[in-house]
């Protein structure tokens, strides 16, 4: 079950029934709908060459790491109150994907700090953070349930490939993260190869488990 369905059957729960419950999102419009639906015969094969002829990128975190150990380390962090986030990614201007985003980053940068990886290394003033690709689920619905009775345990989503800036402090990340995930929101391409790798995906299941 994806997160959409998570946050959907949580709000069918509560006395109210409204897709801001979490977060304020929208429907994609019919013409974006069909746009996007017929551009996927045209970019299937574009995918498919991107695919072959993209290079393995090289994992940090399990960088050295020749041999499983079978110990499972686990970190967590405390209950963050939804309502205190959604404040202050109003405060500071930026969704609360960002915070969210710009907190892992700043996770990340500590945890190859400690291991004695580059990208650990202290920020040099003017010069360009190092970037790391990571993959966001993304929703490839094009509409909200309609009531709560429509709500339904789904896994409607599509890993999207971004690359972030490691930054050590959240303040100095949150401005370059913001700009890059509106940058992303804005792709259409970006949309279609989501929709296209769902799709194919259940494709092949389909064909494996036939």
């Amino acid at each position: 079950m994806d997160g959409v369905s998570c946050m959907a059957l949580t709000a069918a729960s509560s006395k109210e029934f409204k897709r801001d419950y979490f977060v304020k999102s929208k429907d994609a419009s019919y013409l974006q709908e069909f746009l996007i639906k017929l551009s996927i015969f045209i970019y299937v094969p574009v995918l498919f060459l991107n695919t072959i002829f993209t290079s393995r990128d090289r994992n940090s975190i399990t960088k050295g790491k020749k041999n499983m150990t079978g110990k499972v380390n686990v970190s967590s962090a405390k209950n963050i109150d939804m309502q205190e986030l959604k404040d202050l990614s109003k405060k500071i201007g930026v969704t609360v994907n960002d915070v969210l985003m710009c907190a892992t980053t700043a996770a990340l940068k500590e945890y190859f700090r400690i291991r004695g990886d580059k990208l650990g290394d202290a920020e040099v003033e003017g010069s360009t953070p190092p970037m790391i690709q990571v993959l966001l689920p993304a929703n490839i619905r094009f509409r909200w349930y309609p009531t709560a009775d429509d709500v339904s345990c789904e896994n409607k989503f599509a890993a999207l490939p971004v690359k972030l800036p490691i930054i050590a402090n959240m303040k100095d990340s949150y401005k370059p993260t913001s700009k890059i995930t509106k940058k992303t929101q804005r792709k259409y391409r970006l949309h279609l190869r989501r929709l296209c790798s769902h799709l194919l995906g259940q494709y092949l299941w389909l064909q494996i488990y036939s």
